[in-house]
């Protein structure tokens, strides 16, 4: 607690106050100061030691002062005195709660309207000092764990990137050891050297499989097919005695022939007789035209399509261009060879282009020469010699060569394709990475690398463990936070319910937004629900703005603060600072307020409550235990400074009525007072206490006198009686001694001696007439 206010120097109006040093404080005290007397600014002074804020403070350097703010507070635990000197606190109180207006206006509302900041700041009001203790927990283990990714970093940094290549420090020295590793590495080697090799396969140009050749055929049974062909329609006599006709005309005699069968002239007088088409005589009777007609029919004429056609054939396929296309291809496939024999087994192979195309032409010469022979005399059969049959048998044993070359290059395009599957650049990385890791893990289990991989992996592992406290907590916050809003919300709404307000807290619950953890609430007044936290409402949609007077407004400001104060977990320590309560709110709510704060006086480690209203602190005074209770007042001590002293709180709680009774008892027991001043005082007291106990006979405004004496004796015995026989005739003696000190126009009287004596016997019998 805090034991007294030992020094305010330059500060507000305090310019060098010391008298505080001589008031203890209570457990519950009261502070009352008019306006401008410096009230707030002793407020600033807590707020400022409890947020250690020194700015606070700054701002209310004393004005006609060049020395800077001094400020020392004693507290009652006995440790060394809080003092405020050369700009700052030499120690703060975080124990110390303060409502007051900076306390509205950070956290609830400022001025009209309620802002984000607002309702993030109410929401670490709502989190409390359970949470502050979680993220106070969380804070340094967030600490210890950046301390150990620095540690992990320089322990990492020991480790050279040369020993663990492209290996993260972490994957490095978690590698397992392997007894085998040197009989793993070699191989490894072996495979990438390998696979290096087969990288060249995928960029070369004659990196492509081998084709296979072929050579022309010649379709020998469809040549003899044609050569032997010939037209049935015609006798053997018949086609000797044309053929005979044809050699002894001589050279293209079968062209002319035919020529001249197609221009017979058919004679005018009779269109089935044929007229020669050179001398125009009748053909009738002449055996060798029909001859001739038959010859050349339409059989004829197909005939001689299909050798031609057959010869155009052979001509196409077995074109001078063979020879040269082969050996091409053959020189292509010579280089491939060369170029896969680097890398797979491939059987060689010869081909012998120069007497496989001597064999090819001397077949196609002899072939060609039979079909245009054909060709000149179609309907003679034509056989193929035997010499022309040993060339094509010749040339077919070059065409089995060729296929099993072919065979040979199948084979070897299996092999080829083996190895380009072992050329991609996938297996290639991993075989790399691979001899990489292998080459990393022996170096990893070298004596000197073990010792440094230990000590990175145990600060890891510490970091691991830090790292598992934090998740743990933010659990732990986390579940925090949804028992305590609807915890808090209800606690709001009992508080409200006592202010006895119109209106009540709803759906007060925590809010994830970008910026961080935010609080949103509403309020509902009736059936309405109304948002005070909806920024810009228009002007006729309830708000904050326009719904909540300014007693309703700090009344949920003084609702959240008894709130947190109910949530603290060691309130039975805390200072509790409570800056103008009534400010703004309805005199209806300062008994209960009065009731809350001494309340929470007697469970908080001390409640100082500061005040302009005097009757307020009256009502918090007569309910409070004074035993553990201090009153002070901020008095004016020169124009322009303050100073503090003691506030006989008890004494300005009495009625004048009280005071005089006191006044007289004083004069009774201990012969305290003036006499006349006393005597004086005797007809005061009566007519106070008359002027309650019997309105009906003593309006307000009325002197006692003969009037009342009058009245009374008037409704002496009826049911309007005012005072008995006995009252009245008691009055009327006391009166008669008191009026001598009251002839305000006689100024003898004023002359007149007072015995103590009698003096004190009417002093007693007006205690005894006014005792209720």
């Amino acid at each position: 607690m805090i034991k007294n206010l030992k020094l305010l120097r330059n500060i507000g109006l305090f310019d060098s106050v010391s008298e505080g040093a001589k008031i203890d404080l209570g457990k519950l005290t009261l502070l009352y100061a008019d306006n401008a007397r410096g009230k707030t600014t002793l407020a600033e002074v807590l707020r400022s030691l409890a947020d250690n804020d020194p700015s606070l403070i700054a701002q209310r350097k004393r004005l006609s002062s060049s020395g800077d703010p001094h400020i020392v507070i004693e507290l009652d635990d006995g440790s060394k005195a809080v003092v405020f000197q050369n700009g700052k606190w030499s120690h703060h109180l975080p124990n110390l709660a303060v409502f007051d207006d900076a306390f509205i206006e950070k956290n609830v509302y400022s001025g009209l309207s309620v802002s984000s900041e607002h309702r993030q700041n109410l929401y670490d009001l709502i989190l409390g000092a359970t949470a502050v203790e979680l993220n106070n927990q969380m804070d340094a283990l967030v600490s210890k764990r950046e301390n150990h990714t620095r540690e992990m970093q320089t322990k990492g940094n020991a480790i050279p990137q040369s020993v663990r290549g492209a290996l993260k420090i972490d994957e490095f020295c978690r590698l397992p050891a392997d007894p085998d590793i040197d009989q793993a590495i070699r191989n490894a080697e072996s495979d990438l050297a390998i696979a290096k090799g087969s990288e060249e396969i995928k960029n070369a140009v004659e990196a492509v499989e081998l084709d296979t050749f072929s050579l022309p055929v010649f379709k020998i049974d469809e040549i003899e097919g044609i050569l032997q062909s010939d037209l049935d329609i015609l006798e053997t006599a018949a086609l000797d005695r044309v053929q005979k006709h044809f050699a002894a005309l001589g050279g293209n005699s079968e062209s002319w022939v035919r020529e001249g069968i197609n221009r017979i002239i058919q004679a005018e007088s009779d269109a089935s007789e044929q007229l020669c088409p050179f001398c125009a005589q009748p053909l009738g009777g002449v055996s060798l035209i029909q001859h001739y007609q038959s010859y050349f029919s339409n059989e004829y004429a197909e005939l001689k399509k299909a050798v031609d056609a057959l010869l155009n054939e052979i001509n196409a396929a077995h074109n001078e261009n063979v020879p040269t296309e082969f050996e091409r291809k053959l020189r292509i496939s010579d280089e491939r060879q060369q170029f896969w024999s680097r890398y797979c087994d491939i059987e060689e192979f010869a081909i012998d282009t120069v007497a496989v195309f001597e064999a090819w032409k001397n077949v196609r010469e002899s072939i060609v020469s039979l079909l245009s022979k054909k060709q000149l005399s179609p309907l003679e059969k034509i056989n193929i010699p035997k010499e022309v049959k040993d060339l094509i048998e010749v040339y077919s044993t070059h065409i089995k060569k060729i296929e099993e070359v072919n065979q040979q290059i199948t084979n070897a395009n299996r092999a080829i394709n083996a190895v380009k599957k072992q050329a991609n650049s996938a297996e290639l990385n991993k075989l790399s990475a691979e001899l990489d890791r292998l080459k990393a893990t022996k170096s990893r289990h070298s004596p000197e690398m073990s010792q440094l991989c230990a000590d990175y992996l145990e600060e890891a592992q510490a970091k691991a463990e830090t790292e598992a406290k934090i998740e743990k907590i933010k659990g732990e916050l986390e579940q925090y936070r949804k028992n305590v809003f609807p915890k808090y919300e209800k606690g709001v709404n009992d508080y409200l319910v006592k202010f006895g307000a119109s209106f009540r807290l709803e759906k007060l619950r925590p809010q994830n937004i970008r910026g961080g953890a935010t609080s949103t609430y509403s309020a509902k007044i009736g059936n309405a629900s109304i948002e005070p936290v909806k920024a810009n409402p228009s002007e006729n949609e309830p708000s904050f703005k326009n719904v909540f007077s300014g007693g309703d407004r700090r009344t949920l400001a003084f609702a959240f603060f008894l709130v947190s104060l109910d949530q603290h977990p060691d309130l039975a320590h805390t200072i509790v600072v409570i800056d103008d309560p009534m400010s703004s709110m309805d005199e209806g709510r300062s008994l209960t307020t009065a009731q809350l704060i001494r309340d929470l006086s007697r469970q908080a480690g001390q409640v100082i409550v500061l005040s302009h209203s005097r009757p307020f602190l009256h009502r918090l005074w007569q309910g409070a235990y004074h035993a553990e209770s201090t009153a002070l007042e901020i008095i004016r001590r020169q124009q322009n400074s303050s100073t503090l002293r003691q506030w006989d709180i008890a004494e300005d709680l009495l009625t004048e009525h009280d005071r005089r009774r006191k006044i007289l008892i004083e004069y009774l027991d201990k012969g305290i007072g003036e006499p006349r001043e006393i005597a004086q005082k005797i007809r005061f007291h009566l007519e106070g206490f008359l002027r309650v106990a019997c309105p009906e006979g003593l309006q307000h405004g009325d002197a006692l006198g003969k009037k009342f004496i009058d009245e009374c004796q008037k409704n002496l015995n009826r049911p309007t009686q005012i005072l008995d026989e006995a009252k009245l005739k008691e009055l009327e003696s006391i009166l008669e001694y008191a009026h001598k000190f009251h002839h305000d126009t006689n100024s003898p009287w004023e002359n007149e001696s007072i015995n103590d004596n009698e003096l004190r016997s009417f002093v007693q019998r007006t205690l005894n007439f006014t005792r209720p």
